[in-house]
């Protein structure tokens, strides 16, 4: 069985990632939100860092801060990870789904009202081992500072119809933690808090029944 972490919301951190087989990325890793700084942080800092990271398989996806990965697809392709945008891939009998997209907060990138979320979330497929997703389903791991729940409705429904796993994300930082609904397993692996502070380290995603 793999040996799997996972992290997101790197903030323009980059954090030591423990020796493993497979890591899970779950985006905003830009620094800034300025493109020509993004682009040289991606083909630069990001990518030295990539490869340096002592696993047989890194996975990753966009994030809302990633402006540079939706408006250039070809360079996130061209980074030495496995890049998931909306899309599938089965690795070792694991099946994962990876996607960037959030309901729509201000004008960051990968967002979208919830009616094309659900659009877009019907391409989730069934039987996944596990759900690579920026952002959090309504009421897992979702709620701010403030108090509100402001996860994906559109997101959650379709976790209700295809059942994954596990579910990992980040985007709301605070929210960092482990659910259950008895079926699916949530986890927010957020590295930075509310206040972009770096305080957490990857999580360790045991896998079940593989």
């Amino acid at each position: 069985m793999l040996t799997v972490f996972a992290i997101s919301d790197l903030h323009g951190y980059l954090p030591e990632i423990p020796k493993c087989e497979m890591v899970l990325l779950g985006g905003d890793y830009a620094p800034t939100r300025n493109i020509d700084q993004q682009e040289r942080f991606f083909k630069g800092e990001f990518s030295d860092w990539l490869q340096k990271i002592q696993a047989k398989y890194v996975i990753g996806i966009g994030g809302n801060h990633d402006f540079i990965l939706q408006e250039n697809p070809r360079l996130a392709q061209n980074l030495p990870w496995i890049y998931l945008q909306d899309t599938p891939i089965e690795i070792e009998t694991i099946k994962i789904y990876g996607t960037p997209w959030t309901p729509i907060y201000h004008d960051w990138a990968f967002m979208k009202p919830e009616p094309e979320l659900a659009e877009i979330y019907k391409q989730i497929p069934e039987g996944l081992d596990i759900l690579l997703a920026h952002g959090p389903a309504y009421r897992f791991l979702d709620r701010t500072r403030e108090g509100t729940h402001v996860g994906s409705y559109a997101l959650l429904d379709r976790i209700r119809e295809v059942y994954p796993d596990t579910v990992v994300c980040g985007h709301i930082h605070e929210a960092r933690g482990i659910a259950d609904n008895g079926v699916t397993r949530f986890f927010n692996v957020s590295h930075v808090t509310r206040d972009l502070e770096p305080k957490h380290n990857p999580v360790y995603i045991p896998l079940r029944g593989l």
